[in-house]
């Protein structure tokens, strides 16, 4: 059987990395342990209680960096999964659009402002996010998102709290 991605197994669908003078709510200690895959980096990912938490943590992640005024999909992940780490930015913004197209029935680019201020949108937003960041849920028997939509709704629900 194949291993679930990182970020599935470590609640942490959006592959945050931990906060350099903070610690996400719901963070846990990162998971040192042997992996079998060599790639995979084991303890310089945030580690999340559950799914809800790191969900909540790539809703915030996103949040912050429009008030940073990173207001378009490729602005953020420009700042989420920068060129300089070996990522294609242009295709990830491109890819995230596609599917927040899909998820909102309406057209979604990626250089239009984002109105993250909107619930709908930052579910989509992170739908989209994780299944850029973590691939096809489909071979692991979930259905086209890696969690159902009350996941996502609970996550929302727990960004939008103190």
């Amino acid at each position: 059987m194949t291993m679930l991605p990182r970020g599935i197994r470590n609640n942490n669908p959006g592959n945050l990395r931990p906060l350099s003078n903070d610690k996400w709510r719901g963070e846990v200690a990162p998971d040192t342990g042997a992996t079998p895959d060599s790639r995979d980096e084991m303890g310089s990912y945030s580690r999340f209680v559950s799914p809800e938490y790191g969900l909540r943590a790539l809703i915030r992640d996103g949040r912050r960096k429009r008030g940073r005024g990173l207001d378009t999909l490729t602005k953020i992940k420009a700042a989420f999964a920068p060129a300089a780490d070996g990522n294609d930015v242009a295709a990830y913004a491109a890819s995230v659009a596609r599917a927040m197209t899909m998820l909102l029935g309406r057209p979604i680019t990626a250089d239009g402002a984002l109105p993250l201020d909107d619930r709908d949108f930052r579910i989509a937003l992170a739908k989209a996010a994780v299944r850029v960041e973590c691939g096809d849920p489909a071979p692991f028997g979930r259905g086209p998102w890696w969690y159902d939509d009350a996941t996502y709704l609970r996550a929302a629900e727990l960004e939008e709290s103190p």
